[in-house]
């Protein structure tokens, strides 16, 4: 009762609150949390049968608290009036939201691109991180230069400690052995 309490008295409603205390409902939390990008794979899966330039548009954002439930309404507006099917979800207690696009066609995957990029650029403005869990990965990787120096340094040291031969994930952020 606390919690649903606690949700209400910050604008959440219990119909839309889905909370778990014990070890199996944690676990049925764990499950629907990947289940949920494997069904954007497959709705991309089904797409690229017809475009296969089509590709997963996805995003993990750490965010600053302030704001957050707006910035979460915010993407689920834009999602809407897009068009193009899509869900936020994530851990909201440490203000990180993933973003999933799943287009359907070129036309929805060049508006998907576009969506994402301006998120990311919205996200760096209110000082979160560009992924605050899943890394960055090829289809982003232009977003490095919105890094700080600080912030590549830390990443290939990171890098470096456990891949000292660069032999992990290839061309995903750095190439080759880290110096």
């Amino acid at each position: 009762m606390a919690f649903s309490e606690r949700c209400e008295a910050h604008g959440g409603r219990e119909e839309d609150t889905w909370a778990g205390f014990e070890r199996q409902e944690l676990e049925k939390f764990r499950l629907f949390r990947h289940t949920v990008p494997e069904a954007a794979t497959a709705a991309i899966d089904l797409a690229r049968q017809t475009d296969p330039a089509i590709t997963t548009l996805c995003s993990d954002f750490t965010l600053p608290p302030e704001g957050l439930l707006e910035r979460f309404s915010g993407y689920e507006a834009d999602i809407e009036k897009s068009g193009i099917a899509g869900m936020v979800f994530g851990h909201t207690a440490c203000g990180r939201l993933h973003l999933a696009l799943m287009p359907a066609d070129g036309q929805q995957y060049r508006t998907a691109r576009q969506l994402m990029e301006r998120w990311a650029a919205e996200a760096r403005e209110a000082g979160g991180l560009l992924s605050g869990e899943n890394g960055i990965g090829k289809q982003k990787r232009h977003l490095l230069e919105w890094a700080s120096p600080e912030q590549l340094a830390a990443a290939k040291a990171v890098k470096a400690f456990f891949d000292p031969e660069g032999r992990w994930g290839p061309g995903n952020f750095f190439d080759g052995p880290i110096q």
